[in-house]
């Protein structure tokens, strides 16, 4: 029945479309997709189709945008199986920045300069940790970046075992996307914990965000990582246009 009305649902959302209609390319960080929607005054709005740049019949993604941030139920194409996502706006009125968020937070832990969200998924925890100028920015030369994530992670107590690091760029922003997988001091040797981590400037302000998991399957994670990177404001201003 699950399944079935997740098939509905994404069937829903993309009957109405052309078929070959790509209004926009859009991309974030590991993908380039054909956009069929609607941009008003800079920020998607109503329905969006996301499809592979070189086949546009292949559907990869498909929701609704209010004010350029996802709402309400999104489909998604996972390994050829459909997965759906219930998306909220978020705007947290300390750090000034608005994103939105899978819509079931299990908690909230705000400090000096960030916010943590423990977040339910159905193969694991996520947990989310945006920062709005950490320490990070006093030691980020650009040249040597990579250097300082590994050393950044030993210093909260990881060993890092792998890391994959890339810069992606809105022609105004760039931003450095790390993909790190660490075994806490602390624990058995088994237990790893994968990161997706991306930080860059906005004006005068460092951002930093982070979603942690153990499940190295858990298909959930990669979405609400790119779903806060290409939706994630600050002082309305945008940290990383998708279509740009």
């Amino acid at each position: 029945m699950k399944k079935f009305f997740i098939f509905y649902f994404a069937f829903y959302l993309i009957s109405c479309e052309q078929k070959k209609k790509c209004d926009f390319i859009y991309h974030n960080s590991i993908n380039v997709f054909c956009a069929s929607g609607k941009i008003e005054n800079g920020l998607e709005s109503g329905r969006f189709v996301f499809t592979q740049e070189s086949n546009t019949d292949s559907f990869e993604e498909a929701g609704f945008y209010l004010d350029g941030i996802r709402n309400d139920m999104w489909a998604y194409r996972i390994k050829d199986e459909l997965s759906k996502v219930k998306w909220a706006s978020y705007e947290d009125k300390t750090l000034n920045f608005r994103t939105n968020l899978f819509s079931e937070i299990d908690s909230i832990k705000r400090g000096d300069y960030f916010t943590k969200f423990k977040i339910k998924s159905a193969q694991g925890q996520l947990i989310l940790t945006v920062s709005i100028n950490s320490s990070l920015k006093d030691s980020f030369p650009e040249k040597n970046y990579q250097s300082v994530v590994k050393n950044e992670f030993e210093k909260l107590g990881y060993n890092v075992l792998s890391s994959n690091n890339r810069i992606i760029s809105d022609r105004r922003n760039k931003i450095y996307v790390n993909d790190v997988i660490v075994k806490s001091k602390n624990l058995v040797e088994s237990d790893f914990v994968y990161l997706k981590n991306a930080f860059g400037w906005l004006g005068n302000d460092f951002v930093d965000f982070t979603v942690s998991y153990t499940n190295k399957n858990d298909d959930k994670a990669p979405i609400l990582f790119e779903g806060v990177l290409t939706n994630f404001y600050l002082n309305k201003q945008r940290l990383f246009n998708p279509f740009n």
